[in-house]
């Protein structure tokens, strides 16, 4: 291969990586994606059959492949023997569970292929993080044209997609690399990902920025127990003596966290109501909204009416757990597996998730499946980590803050389907390939 070749697929890769993490989240862009994704399959499949490299970058995730080609065969037994409808469980297993595969051999592909050097892999995730970062500049551009027009940020801002959860995901996946990088601002002063300081500075007010204008409390949730996470690791690493920079990282940790949980509790005020509206909701055999919007919604006893997300969630929640109880081998392989078996079992329609990316995983596939799906989240974490330990790469670092934000969203967010679990899966393949990478040649070197 020559250099000249090396170069123009190199160049090829950053600018396929920063449309498809570009298009992925945009509404009505079906087409686009799935004609990005073949050209990206096409191209990396003709370059790894002319250059035949070696797998064995990947090879660290062995374990976890092994638990996913488990569930996938457990997948497909449901979907034939399980399903009430087996066309439909094998249409969704095709259209979610391969489709996401296949973004996860893009990004491993693009890594073994285009990573050989550090400065190659540096650019293979900034064109990745870029194409988010185009999605959170432009949301925060908007918030800050309307405060200079009103005098008042909105809240609840979607940007370019079709709702402020979209780009919320977008948003906590660049927290991840955040994260990553500020073990290594606060370990040895500087960023190793996000470099100069400056940049690292710059992003970081982005991200805060991006978080309080979308108002997610689920996104704001999980970022602050990552930031605990994060500190956590920092202070294990370094537990050699105490500094002063440790208790800074503690208090700086503390104050950013604090924050954001004040912003968003006086910015949303479906905080105040959570705690009366929980009993409320699971009385689901009194109260029939979350079975059919017709329905009024409870009030709560001080005459309002509940808040809608939080009434949904918690009844859905309910009668989701009771589901896997009723069917334990899962009712068959489909991201609306909740309210497909809703209407088997009460009639009902109009409700597709459960807004509950793990709670949806068990009643589709039952307890093995929910199961195999947990395990195979904890063995990347756990293989994350142990390469951040042998290796001290900061991307096996930035590959566990992306599943640990994942594995936190999915618990209260229905997120393990369509562009959201294929974006996640992207970053797992590019961040295990180049993870992989960077210890193959750690081993090699005396």
């Amino acid at each position: 291969m020559t250099l000249a070749a090396g170069h123009a697929g190199l160049a090829f890769a950053l600018l396929a990586l920063t449309v498809l993490h570009f298009v992925l989240p945009l509404p009505d862009t079906i087409a686009l994606r799935l004609f990005l994704i073949a050209v990206l399959l096409g191209v990396l499949g003709y370059r790894y059959y002319r250059d035949r490299p070696s797998l064995a970058p990947i090879a660290m995730l062995r374990p976890a492949g092994m638990l996913y080609g488990v569930l996938t065969l457990w997948i497909v037994f449901g979907a034939s023997f399980l399903s009430s409808d087996p066309a439909r469980s094998f249409a969704e297993f095709h259209g979610q569970w391969v489709r996401a595969f296949l973004l996860f051999a893009i990004g491993a592909g693009a890594a073994i292929l285009f990573g050989s050097t550090p400065h190659s892999r540096r650019l293979l995730l900034a064109a990745s993080v870029g194409g988010l970062l185009i999605h959170l500049v432009y949301l925060d551009l908007t918030g800050l044209i309307a405060l200079a027009q009103t005098g008042a940020l909105p809240l609840r801002m979607p940007g370019l997609t079709n709702g402020p959860d979209k780009v919320s995901f977008m948003t906590n996946l660049v927290c991840a690399f955040l994260l990553a990088d500020l073990y290594f601002v606060l370990s040895a002063k500087k960023p190793v990902f996000l470099r100069p300081l400056s940049l690292f500075v710059g992003v970081s007010v982005i991200c805060l920025l991006a978080l309080y204008l979308q108002s997610m409390r689920n996104g704001i949730v999980a970022f602050v127990i990552s930031l605990v996470a994060g500190i956590a690791i920092y202070l294990k690493a370094n537990a050699t003596g105490f500094h002063v920079r440790h208790f800074a990282a503690v208090v700086m940790a503390f104050m950013v966290a604090a924050g954001l949980m004040y912003a968003s509790a006086e910015s949303d005020k479906r905080w105040a109501a959570l705690a009366e509206t929980i009993p409320i909701a699971l009385d689901t055999d009194r109260h029939k909204a979350w079975l059919d919007d017709r329905q009024p919604l409870p009030q709560l006893g001080n005459g309002e009416v509940v808040n809608h997300s939080n009434y949904l969630r918690i009844a859905w929640a309910k009668e989701g757990l009771e589901m896997v109880a009723e069917h334990p081998l899962g009712v068959g392989y489909d991201r609306n597996a909740f309210g497909r078996a809703l209407q088997a079992k009460l009639g009902a329609s109009g409700v597709g998730s459960s807004h509950s990316g793990l709670l949806d995983m068990f009643i589709a596939t039952g307890i093995p499946g929910g199961v195999l799906w947990l395990a195979l989240l904890f063995t990347l974490l756990k293989l994350s980590l142990d390469a951040f330990r042998h290796t001290h790469s900061f991307y096996a670092l930035a590959l566990f803050f992306v599943v640990l934000d994942f594995s936190l969203r999915m618990t209260l967010d229905g997120i393990v389907r369509d562009h959201v679990f294929q974006q996640f899966m992207l970053f797992v393949g590019l961040l295990a390939g180049i993870t992989g990478l960077e210890a193959t040649r750690s081993r090699s070197t005396p």
